[in-house]
């Protein structure tokens, strides 16, 4: 926490850190021109680790307040860090979780538009439910259609779910989804890499989205229209790490058609969410 939030360190640096000199605790041992022989790492950047080390009291007593809160610390140290996560390109750092951590069972993702039709809703909310018969935990962001509908048909059907959002878990922006926030943490867990204050922003949304895919073993992709550049890199990069892609041909589109020829495969319905996940 210290690292991450006080000395401002992102993923890459820490694990460079962390290479060259073994553990975060050894870190704040090294003196400025120690530091300073990490890659990437400057003088300035150096003296502000050397002060953060100076104030750990204050960081383990923020620990105890945030646990009171009921926001949980995972470090990519910690046992209960989600195996998955440790093998993308850049794992979080520090997890940030209300709830529970996703357990190692089948996990799918399921994206789409931001504002999806009342027919993308519906069969999002659909897919949920299939995917929680078949004991699959669905995995997504908390504040588009696609992903809203699919966390609630999860839960109607007694699944467990997983929101990843990109923002802190203690952000007045949660007010807007309190309703569904809370089920999803009674039923399953929210989580964020970033400090519980942080607000929300784009950079932080499409990062977010690695995180999202680290979790998962495949990916549904409702509605690629509005998002279809978006969703078109994340097809590619699910792809690229051995993930199948599914994407729903309810509607034909060109954006369906182009993440097809990407290597996604047709999904007709959400009852065909079964046979599919033969490939998983």
């Amino acid at each position: 926490m210290a690292l991450c939030e006080d000395a401002k360190i992102d993923p890459r640096l820490f694990a460079l850190l962390v290479l060259h000199l073994g553990t975060p605790e050894n870190v704040f041992e090294q003196l400025p021109d120690s530091l300073t022989e990490v890659p990437q790492v400057s003088a300035t950047r150096a003296q502000i680790i050397v002060a953060v080390s100076q104030r750990l009291d204050e960081v383990r007593l923020r620990l105890e307040q945030q646990s009171a809160r009921g926001i949980q610390v995972i470090s990519v140290f910690d046992a209960g860090y989600p195996e998955s996560l440790r093998r993308i390109a850049d794992p979080p750092s520090c997890l940030y979780v209300r709830g529970m951590v996703p357990s190692a069972d089948r996990r799918v993702a399921v994206m789409g538009a931001a504002l999806a039709s009342a027919e993308g809703i519906a069969e999002a909310v659909a897919v949920g439910k299939e995917l929680a018969r078949l004991e699959v935990g669905v995995v997504s962001g908390l504040t588009g259609s696609i992903g809203g509908g699919a966390h609630l048909g999860c839960l109607a059907a007694g699944g467990t779910t997983c929101a990843v959002v990109d923002f802190g878990l203690d952000y007045a922006y949660l007010q807007e989804f309190e309703a569904l926030a809370a089920q999803i943490v009674s039923a399953g867990g929210m989580l964020s890499e970033h400090p519980p204050t942080t607000v929300a922003s784009r950079r932080h949304e499409n990062a977010t989205d690695r995180i999202v895919l680290g979790l998962s073993q495949a990916l549904v992709v409702i509605e690629p229209e509005l998002e279809l550049p978006h969703m078109a890199a994340l097809t590619e990069a699910a792809l690229c790490e051995g993930e199948p892609v599914f994407v729903s041909t309810r509607e034909s589109s060109d954006a369906v058609s182009r993440l097809m020829r990407l290597g996604a495969y047709p999904l007709p319905s959400p009852q065909g969410v079964e046979a599919l996940l033969k490939l998983v």
